[in-house]
């Protein structure tokens, strides 16, 4: 539907299907997320909850599915506009709190 700046825009909705805790120092849960744009679902499986510092402080954060290049190179699977990245990764971090 357009908006009044002439763009198109669409309902995104997004949902955590799961999330499965991870044995590893640093990755800590693997989710899977179901995208929905104006009507049409995919599935986005290998969301990451991992653990880092920022500032010098421990923090848990969430990354898109990544995948290893032919030169050795991790390269991300997907590129999500902010907009929705924001509120996909709040999503996978309420999941996977609730999990403790």
């Amino acid at each position: 539907m357009p908006d009044p700046t002439g763009e198109e825009t669409a309902l995104v909705t997004c949902r955590v299907d799961s999330v499965t805790r991870v044995a590893h120092p640093h990755l800590l849960a693997l989710a899977s997320v179901e995208i929905e744009v104006a009507g049409v679902a995919f599935r986005l499986d290998g969301v990451q909850v991992v653990a880092g510092r920022s500032r010098g402080f421990p923090t848990v954060q969430v990354k898109l599915p990544t995948y290893r290049g032919a030169d050795g190179a991790w390269r991300p699977a997907v590129v999500l506009p902010p907009e929705l990245e924001r509120p996909l990764g709040e999503s996978v971090l309420a999941a996977y709190s609730a999990l403790e």
